[in-house]
C-alpha cells in the first residue's frame, strides 16, 4: 500500500491559506503561487514559537472544519431522516422482538428500515452505525450467555439494557410500560424462579416422604392380613368340621370389613399423594406420573415395578371416582 507524503508544517500552512486550485488559468496559477511563495517566507521568517502555535491554531481549525463536515453528512443520511423514527406504539404490541429489531428500536430507529444490511456500509464513517453494531454484538453475547434469547420478549430485552447500563429511547419504554408490561431486572427474575423451583422441590421432597411411609404402611398391612389369613387355616385345620366351619363364617363376615376399610383408607393416601405430588391424572390413560414414582421408589430403597405402581393407582382412581359419585 502506497504511503502518503509527509507534508512539513510550513507546507501545511501554505496549503489552509492558499490551497491549490484546479482548472484555472496560466495568469491566475503563477498569482497564486507568487502569494504562496510570499507566505512561505513570511512563515520561515517566524520565530519557532509562533510558528508552532499558528500551526496549532490552523489544525485545529481543521479538524472542526473536518468535524462539521462530518456531522453534515451524518445528519443527510437515511437513517437520521424523520421516516426512520421507529413507531413505538406498534412496536410496544409485539409480544416479540429480533435481536436486530431491539437493536434499531432501543436507538429509536424502525427496524424495517435500519438494520444491519442497510447499515454495514457505512459502520466504518458513520458514528450510528457503529454504535448499532456494538449494541448488537452484546445482544448476541447475553444470548450465548443465556441472558437473552433470539428473538426476545421487549421487557426482558429492555430489562437487560437497563442492567447494562445501555441507554434506551425513552419513548420505547414509556409504550411498553403503557402496555401494563413491569421491565422488570433480569436477574431477580432469575433468582425468583429459582428460589421457586427450590421451594417446588422441598414440597416435593416432602410428599415423597409421606408417600414412601405410606407404601410401608401398605406392604406393613399386607404382611399382616397374610399372616392373619395363614394364621386362621391353621385353626381352621386344628378344629372341627362343625366348629371350623362356624368359625370361618364368623371370620368371613367380620374380616372383609376391616380389611376394606383399612385398604380404602391406603388407597385414599396414595391417590392423593399422586395427585398432589405427581400431578397423577386419574382420568387419563396414560400418565408419567407412574414410572416417575417408581423410579423415586428405587432412589428411596423400596422398590416397586410399574406394574404394581400402576395397579394401586388405578385402584385408588377408583375409589375416587366411587367417592364423587357419592358426594357430588
Amino acid at each position: 500500500m502506497p504511503r502518503l507524503p509527509i507534508i512539513g508544517p510550513i507546507e501545511f500552512l501554505v496549503d489552509q491559506k492558499y490551497p491549490k486550485r484546479w482548472g484555472r488559468s496560466h495568469d491566475q496559477a503563477e498569482a497564486d503561487e507568487a502569494l504562496r511563495e510570499a507566505y512561505e517566507e513570511e512563515l520561515r521568517a517566524l520565530p519557532a514559537g509562533e510558528l508552532s502555535a499558528l500551526l496549532t491554531l490552523e489544525k485545529a481549525k481543521l479538524a472542526q472544519a473536518n468535524l462539521l463536515r462530518q456531522e453534515r453528512e451524518e445528519a443527510a443520511r437515511f437513517f437520521n431522516q424523520p421516516t426512520a423514527v421507529a413507531n413505538f406504539e406498534h412496536w410496544s404490541r409485539a409480544s416479540y422482538w429480533s435481536l436486530e429489531e431491539a437493536c434499531s428500536l432501543a436507538l429509536g430507529k424502525s427496524p424495517s428500515l435500519v438494520n444491519s444490511a442497510r447499515l454495514r456500509e457505512y459502520s466504518q464513517v458513520s458514528a450510528f452505525a457503529v454504535r448499532y453494531f456494538r449494541l448488537l454484538d452484546l445482544a448476541k453475547r447475553a444470548v450465548w450467555a443465556k441472558q437473552l434469547w433470539e428473538p426476545s420478549y421487549p421487557t426482558v430485552f429492555l430489562a437487560w439494557a437497563k442492567r447494562m447500563d445501555i441507554a434506551v429511547d425513552p419513548r420505547l419504554v414509556a409504550a411498553v410500560e403503557a402496555r401494563g408490561h413491569q421491565i422488570a431486572d433480569w436477574k431477580t427474575m432469575y433468582d425468583d424462579a429459582v428460589k421457586s423451583r427450590e421451594e417446588w422441590r422441598e414440597k416435593h421432597a416432602k410428599l415423597l416422604t409421606e408417600y414412601n411411609k405410606a407404601v410401608d404402611l401398605v406392604n406393613g398391612y399386607s404382611r399382616m392380613h397374610n399372616q392373619h389369613v395363614a394364621q386362621l387355616a391353621e385353626q381352621k385345620g386344628e378344629i372341627s368340621r362343625l366348629t371350623a366351619a362356624t368359625a370361618v363364617a364368623q371370620v368371613e363376615a367380620v374380616e372383609p370389613a376391616l380389611a376394606t376399610r383399612e385398604r380404602e383408607s391406603l388407597l385414599r393416601l396414595v391417590i392423593g399423594m399422586a395427585i398432589g405430588g405427581y400431578r397423577y391424572d386419574p382420568n387419563a390413560n396414560r400418565n408419567s406420573a407412574t414410572s416417575e414414582i417408581a423410579t423415586d421408589l428405587v432412589t428411596a430403597g423400596v422398590p416397586l415395578d410399574v406394574d404394581t405402581v400402576r395397579k394401586w393407582l388405578r385402584e385408588g382412581s377408583v375409589l375416587l371416582s366411587q367417592t364423587e359419585q357419592k358426594d357430588p
